[in-house]
């Protein structure tokens, strides 16, 4: 059976599926579905099993700790055609980490670990994709931790900014203006300090004419400048 033509240029666009031949494509697109979620919807939920691989389609999702005293913070925001909630295809017994929330109407494709988990073992060579996934995600949380640890907030911001308008990028009348889709609040999780650290940059940017914000956005209307923050060193 010649399997859906969006599956198949779905699943051949992510970055879990660039390097598979066409007969790998052929022998996943069964396994695997579409998916819709509206904002605010949870696709898993931290420590529980680990039994479905997603991959992002459209839209934007956030992965979620929480801590023990009842705090969050965002570990990352996964880009279009990235993978996440993997674990399941590595181990049997495996639990998410954290919590995956759809920031906006988001659609994905999920493939049940079980499933992927036999695909592997007749087809080993697509495990490649899978160890340079998890190889990127581990090398992104040293960065983050080290930044955490060494950076003061106002470069952790500017440097997450950065980071998120990679993907939220867009050309208004001839300045490069990024409007993205987060709240204070989401920005203070994805950097890991106070809702209160993040208001009071962020207003003195907005002072200085850096950033605006607005009703579950903010928008950087000084990506160059945001640059020069990012990489400031002590």
């Amino acid at each position: 059976m010649t399997p859906h033509p969006t599956m198949y240029s779905t699943l051949k666009s992510t970055t879990l599926f660039a390097s598979a031949g066409d007969d790998d494509i052929a022998a996943i697109a069964p396994l695997a579905s579409f998916r819709d979620y509206e904002e605010g919807s949870l696709l898993f939920c931290q420590d529980h099993a680990a039994e479905t691989i997603f991959i992002l389609v459209e839209g934007m999702v956030k992965l979620v700790s929480l801590r023990p005293d009842g705090s969050q913070i965002t570990l990352r925001t996964v880009l279009s055609k990235e993978p996440f909630g993997a674990l399941g295809a590595v181990r049997a017994d495996a639990h998410y980490p954290a919590t995956a929330e759809a920031m906006k109407r988001s659609k994905v494709i999920a493939i049940r670990s079980d499933e992927f988990r036999l695909l592997l073992l007749e087809r080993p060579h697509l495990a490649q994709g899978l160890l340079g996934v998890i190889t990127r995600y581990v090398r992104e949380m040293q960065e983050r931790f080290q930044e955490m640890v060494v950076a003061p907030v106002p470069r952790r911001i500017a440097r997450a900014l950065v980071r998120l308008a990679a993907q939220c990028a867009t050309e208004a009348e001839g300045q490069k203006v990024v409007t993205l889709p987060f709240t204070r609040q989401d920005l203070a999780e994805i950097v890991g300090t106070t809702l209160y650290s993040v208001s009071r940059t962020i207003a003195e940017w907005e002072r200085q004419g850096i950033v605006s914000t607005g009703r579950k956005r903010i928008t950087v209307t000084n990506m160059e400048l945001i640059k020069s923050l990012a990489q400031e060193r002590d």
